[in-house]
């Protein structure tokens, strides 16, 4: 059995905390994803673990450096459903697995991703081919949280 710790970090939003509106203070959880180079070595990033996505979304500057394997085209859109609130990604597949700060490893898998013609998104660790291959524990009570592979 391998357990990855996740990190859990609290982050404030400045404008509801000026406007005295509670809660200001929002739990974010993060993974250590590492991704094939084409050097043939990982390359690792921090990811924001979203269990609503089912698909990983990564920014240009990280899958630039990666091997990766072009499958198609397409897009993405969130609770917006704007035109200008479209984001095209091209659909790749690359190796990866997970880390944590302890030297704990899952297997490697290869996973679909999204990836960014921009800088401006986050790096999104989503649910398929990853995390719904291991079993995500929370415990906000413990400030705790980790992944699972049994």
């Amino acid at each position: 059995m391998v357990k990855i710790s996740l990190n859990i970090l609290e982050i404030e939003d400045v404008e509801l905390k000026q406007k005295n509106i509670s809660p200001y203070l929002f739990t974010r959880i993060y993974a250590t994803v590492g991704y094939k180079t084409k050097e043939d070595s990982f390359v690792y990033e921090q990811g924001l673990v979203d269990t609503g996505a089912i698909v990983s979304l990564l920014p240009r500057r990280v899958w630039e450096k990666l091997s990766i394997k072009i499958i198609g085209q397409h897009y993405i859109k969130g609770i917006i459903k704007r035109k200008e609130c479209v984001l095209a990604v091209k659909i790749a597949k690359v190796r990866s697995k997970l880390i944590d700060e302890f030297g704990n490893e899952t297997f490697e898998f290869d996973k679909i991703v999204y990836c960014a013609d921009s800088d401006e998104i986050p790096l999104i660790l989503g649910l398929k081919e990853a995390i719904d291959r291991l079993n995500l524990h929370i415990l906000f009570s413990k400030n705790k949280a980790y992944l699972e592979q049994m």
